[in-house]
């Protein structure tokens, strides 16, 4: 499964959501890569 969790605005729960997906295929015993592409430009 590849999953793509996004938006432009911050403070809208994507970790989270992206951590608790992550989680659940974990204790499925799927093996998971989590890759964040963030650039955390505060500047913005």
């Amino acid at each position: 499964m590849i999953a793509l969790i996004g938006g432009e605005k911050g403070g809208t729960g994507r970790t989270a959501i992206l951590l608790n997906l992550a989680a659940m295929r974990v204790v499925a015993g799927c093996d998971t890569l989590l890759i964040d592409t963030d650039t955390q430009d505060k500047a913005a």
